[in-house]
């Protein structure tokens, strides 16, 4: 009881002395969302390749709903949809309801012409199942959906057959991670989500497609960007339009560390069926009914996670609310087995993947609950 009392003192303490200068956290530029890559040039583009198309036709990339860009997309020819791949591959790459395949193609070219270093010779890409288990291949899992080099860089990266799936995971990343990090392969010495990714897949199985999205600009350290919302917030539009681009099939969001807070935000509106918090510090919410959503809510925490420590609260814009592991917070919770630490949640053969696994297939009743 008195070891409760310390850390709550402490956490209290620790988010006061961070509101004194919660302004920062807020109202950095970063945390703004950023203009559509190629935006400036996306109408005459379109232009020149239909120009008998009604302007009023043409979505913008910056508010349309991916829907509207379906419905644009079928306007064009085969011809006109291949120009537009040509001259407007960071713009399709990027945009949520163009084809799936318009968009791998668009972003091959961009990563081809523009990746950093430290990706350039890993450009080969190959499906989740051909990788060795011992992941010393050269070759990356997977392709680019999304792809943007803009300051940290953000990047959705597909394991699996998208458009065919039964099952699609989303896996959303927190903190520290940037668009380099989730390309690079083979991944160093940091597990990344992109190895976590492939763990994930292979465990599933072939029905089911798994999506490292980094679709937003994560806090590049725990410090007052990671404490504050203002990154979710940012980011939360941009995930939900994300998830209501895919096809039709059992869809599960997996939210790791402030991923989950990104998760919270963005749970209004999205057409998921489970949403998986592990390792979070909150959802920006004091309950799954506070979440307003249909979906199943699961969580879990490693007993020694440090995440632990953060103060269930929210001061001045700042905390994330109550803990996903708390009863009264309302989630299902799953053990995770021997595991340790803030980053092993998808460990191979750990009771916290099976776990994983088997709410990402459809097999609920087998989840072994805390």
């Amino acid at each position: 009881m008195k070891a409760t009392i310390v850390l709550l003192l402490s956490g209290l303490v620790l988010v006061g002395s961070l509101a004194v200068t919660g302004w920062w956290a807020t109202g950095n530029s970063s945390s703004r969302p950023q203009q559509p890559l190629g935006a400036e040039a996306w109408t005459s583009v379109v232009a020149a390749i239909a120009p008998n198309l009604d302007r009023a036709d043409v979505p913008d990339p910056a508010s349309a709903s991916p829907a509207a860009v379906a419905a644009f997309v079928h306007r064009l020819t085969p011809r006109q949809r291949g120009e537009l791949v040509r001259l407007a591959p960071a713009t399709i790459g990027n945009l949520d309801g163009v084809p799936i395949t318009m968009r791998y193609q668009a972003n091959e070219s961009v990563l081809a012409g523009t990746a950093p270093r430290a990706v350039e010779n890993t450009l080969t890409v190959a499906s989740a199942s051909n990788v060795r288990k011992d992941r010393t291949t050269d070759v990356r899992p997977g392709r680019t959906l999304a792809y943007d080099p803009r300051g940290d860089g953000r990047v959705v990266q597909v394991l699996g057959d998208l458009d065919r799936a039964k099952h699609i995971a989303v896996l959303v990343p927190g903190s520290k991670w940037r668009g380099p990090d989730i390309l690079r392969w083979p991944h160093g010495r940091r597990l990344s989500p992109l190895a976590n990714a492939v763990e994930l897949q292979r465990s599933a199985g072939p029905d089911t497609a798994v999506v490292v999205w980094l679709g937003y600009d994560a806090p590049e350290r725990i410090d007052m960007a990671a404490v504050g919302s203002a990154r979710a917030i940012a980011g939360a539009p941009a995930l939900r339009r994300f998830l209501q681009s895919l096809p039709a099939a059992h869809t599960t969001l997996i939210c790791h560390s402030y991923g989950s807070v990104v998760c919270g935000r963005a749970a209004a509106g999205s057409p998921v069926d489970e949403i998986v918090a592990i390792g979070s510090p909150g959802l920006d919410a004091n309950s799954v009914a506070g979440l307003h959503t249909d979906a199943r809510v699961w969580a879990a925490r490693t007993a020694d996670d440090p995440i632990q420590i953060t103060p269930p609260v929210r001061i001045f814009g700042l905390g994330h609310g109550t803990s996903p592991v708390n009863p009264a917070f309302g989630a299902h919770v799953f053990r995770t087995g021997t595991i340790t630490g803030h980053d092993q949640y998808l460990q191979a053969g750990s009771e916290s993947l099976e776990n994983i696994t088997r709410i990402v297939v459809g097999r609920d009743a087998e989840v072994t609950l805390r």
